[in-house]
């Protein structure tokens, strides 16, 4: 018996794998030797190689990790360019003891001045690699680093060692840190020093600091109204950092947000962070309502209405209350959608001001946005029904702007089943003095497919739409598919007409009967394959390419597909191809 023959790969493998190994063991080999000569170096050799071997250290980085301890006695020699490269090359290392050895560099007078150098040059370089660095002091709680970063924030003659020195305090995070960082807080040399630094750095640590940066943030003096965000700003990022979703935090910025004097820089600042953490809390409401005492027409823009339309607001008595004034006084006619919006936003909560809005939407001397901004409010606070026949007449109204009718049509679906007996009947042919109208029934279809997207059982809206599909104008025959196709599987009952409509002598018309079977979906399938067998080529096409779009692929129209492959028309013949192949996800040929 032959014995097995070594595959070629195989050996070639091994030996490839077998040289990789050497190679390694001897690299390694080398870096160990390598770095005990530099080690030599630096304890015997003149000025000149003791800081080449320094910076060829540093070249190692981590693999240079047995050269920490002679490093670290030679950064506190007091030689500035020997200590300062041997700080460089602690950095590079990374390793815990050399970030520990730094950390006691720092707390060394001599030694600390090069070793910022050091972290100078980093910012220049990368900021991204200091604030790493700046974070692993952290793990040091020494006492000594916390009074050398002392001594170093009251260093005038260095203002970068300052900004390093509050930024490492920020991250040690200590009761003495946190003590030191109060006092610079309150200490107007060095207190902007301190805050831009925290606005970086600030950890959950630093709590104990929150009601003092508050404080900060809200001191108003005409010093701070000149450059206000320097000072503002600052504190309620650091406020951010160390407890974003926190109340203090919420309430100082909604306080920013409603008090003019800090003026547009500050409160867009402090909006845009009430936006970004969206409380669901209701420390909101007070500043709220003090803001709109001295009322700013800049408060009441749209974005704080979506704010009060996402808060969970607990009480809402004296904002209503505020509200409602301002509609009714002249002096903020300008404003008054605004305010009319932000009840709307509050919802049931505002619903002490439906005497008010209900006020507004039958006062005729408003303008009609206004009025139509007020029923929407109406609807938002449950008291939807009470605006039909304001929302039907305006929908009506030839005279109104197109928009106006527009939006009024589509605030009558959104009430849903209060408005569908009033629409259905602006659909019918007879009966109704508004039929005549074309763009009345229009809106009417407009209106009831909003409504029957927003409707449980929305039977009698389909055939309210139903019966729109044989209108005598293609627009309304076009937008009763178009409410059909938004209603989606629940018009399934308009099937049949939908698919009827494919002979329609509108294209558009017969475009937006195909996608609304599309958006009815499976329950379309069988009346659409019912039309690959009609003697019109056009309807054929169609049929195939609505199938060729339901969702999921309707694998049990295929044979019917097939069948039109030996079609006479190429055309009919292609889109039966191009359908096959969409729903079977391959290609005939």
């Amino acid at each position: 018996m032959k014995p097995p023959s070594v595959q070629p790969a195989f050996v070639r493998r091994t030996l490839l794998l077998s040289i990789l190994a050497l190679f390694l063991v001897w690299s390694i080999g080398y870096a160990s030797s390598e770095v005990d000569e530099l080690i030599e170096v630096l304890n015997s050799g003149d000025y000149n190689e003791r800081c080449d071997s320094a910076l060829r250290l540093a070249e190692l980085g981590p693999e240079a990790a047995r050269a920490v301890p002679f490093l670290a006695n030679l950064l506190q020699s007091g030689d500035y360019w020997l200590g300062r490269e041997c700080a460089t090359a602690l950095v590079q290392i990374g390793t815990d003891d050399a970030i520990q050895a730094l950390a006691e560099g720092l707390a060394h007078d001599d030694a600390r001045h090069y070793i910022f150098d050091v972290l100078l040059d980093m910012e220049r370089t990368d900021s991204s690699e200091l604030h790493l660095l700046l974070s692993q002091f952290a793990q040091v709680k020494s006492t000594k680093l916390v009074s050398g970063m002392a001594d170093a924030l009251y260093n005038p003659y260095e203002p970068f060692e300052q900004i390093y020195a509050a930024m490492i305090l920020a991250q040690i995070g200590t009761e003495e840190a946190i003590q030191v960082l109060t006092e610079a807080l309150m200490d107007e040399s060095v207190s902007r020093m301190a805050l831009g630094a925290l606005s970086e750095m600030a950890t959950p640590e630093l709590k104990p600091l929150l009601s003092l940066l508050s404080e900060m943030a809200l001191d108003w003096s005409e010093d701070v109204s000149i450059l206000a965000e320097e000072t503002v700003i600052p504190a309620l990022e650091a406020m951010g950092r160390i407890d974003v979703q926190g109340d203090a935090y919420i309430l100082t910025l909604a306080k920013v947000v409603g008090d003019l004097r800090f003026g547009t820089i500050c409160r867009e600042y402090a909006l845009d962070k009430l936006f970004t953490i969206q409380p669901i809390n209701a420390v909101l409401l007070e500043p709220m309502v003090q803001a709109l005492k001295y009322f700013d027409p800049w408060l009441l823009d749209r974005r704080i209405v979506e704010l009060l339309g996402t808060c969970q607001l607990k009480s809402t008595e004296g904002l209503v209350s505020e509200l409602t004034s301002m509609i009714k006084d002249p002096r903020y006619v300008d404003e008054r959608n605004q305010a009319i919006a932000a009840l709307g936003a509050l919802g049931p909560l505002a619903k002490s001001a439906t005497p008010t809005l209900e006020w507004i939407m039958n006062e005729e001397e408003f303008k009609l946005y206004s009025r139509l901004e007020a029923s929407k409010a109406l609807a938002a606070i449950g008291e939807g029904a009470k605006t039909l026949s304001f929302l039907m007449d305006t929908m009506l109204d030839r005279d109104a702007y197109f928009d106006c009718r527009t939006e009024a049509a589509a605030l009558l679906g959104e009430i849903v089943d209060p408005a569908v007996k009033s629409l259905t009947k602006a659909t019918k042919k007879q009966g109704v003095l508004f039929d005549k109208n074309e763009l009345n029934r229009r809106l009417a279809c407009y209106a009831l497919g909003i409504a029957g997207t927003n409707s449980k059982n929305p039977g009698k809206i389909v055939s309210a739409l139903v019966k729109s599909l044989q209108d005598k104008s293609p627009d309304v025959r076009r937008e009763a598919a178009m409410a059909l196709r938004a209603i989606g599987p629940k018009a399934r009952k308009a099937s049949k007409p939908l698919a009827k409509a494919f002979h329609d002598n509108s294209e558009r018309v017969r475009s937006e009967a195909s996608l609304a079977l599309v958006a009815i979906g499976p329950d379309a399938v069988s009346v659409v394959v019912a039309k690959l067998k009609d003697k019109n080529s056009s309807v054929r096409i169609l049929a195939a390419s609505t199938l060729s779009q339901i969702e999921p692929p309707p694998e049990k129209a295929v044979p019917a597909l097939k069948r039109l492959l030996n079609d006479d028309d190429l055309a009919v013949r292609m889109a039966a191809t191009n359908a096959i192949e969409a729903i079977t996800g391959t290609s005939l040929y």
